[in-house]
């Protein structure tokens, strides 16, 4: 089976997070993944599962536009994200996901305040 590069997936991911669609975007982690979503929610979630719960339930909109290839095992991108708040209000943020993949599946995405830091994770790592 061919290895989709992390781009690809991640621009599949905000394909199915434009059209509110979690199932989809849970059909795209790895059953182990892991979403560390402190620039979000200041928290971490862990497994298909779970993640796929927080994405149904978290009244997010994101829209991915800003796409870099790191290598095929690593994207960052850059993100505008809209948040319902409890009292009706919106909240608008720009951010950064670091999207790692394996295979045809993501493992891991982490949020960052900007691409600089998200890029920077990676050279970290």
């Amino acid at each position: 089976m061919a290895r989709k590069p992390a781009v690809e997936l991640a621009k599949e991911w905000f394909e199915h997070a434009e059209q509110g669609d979690a199932e989809g975007m849970a059909s795209l982690l790895a059953d182990d993944a892991v979403f560390y979503a402190s620039q979000i929610r200041g928290r971490r979630f862990r497994g298909r599962s779970e993640i796929e719960s927080y994405l149904g339930e978290s009244g997010f909109e994101a829209t991915g536009y800003s796409y870099t290839a790191v290598d095929d095992e690593h994207a960052v991108v850059t993100v505008s994200l809209r948040r319902h708040l409890p009292g009706r209000g919106l909240a608008d943020s720009t951010l950064a996901m670091v999207f790692k993949v394996d295979g045809d599946e993501i493992r891991c995405i982490d949020a960052f305040a900007s691409a600089d830091e998200a890029l920077a994770s990676l050279r970290s790592a």
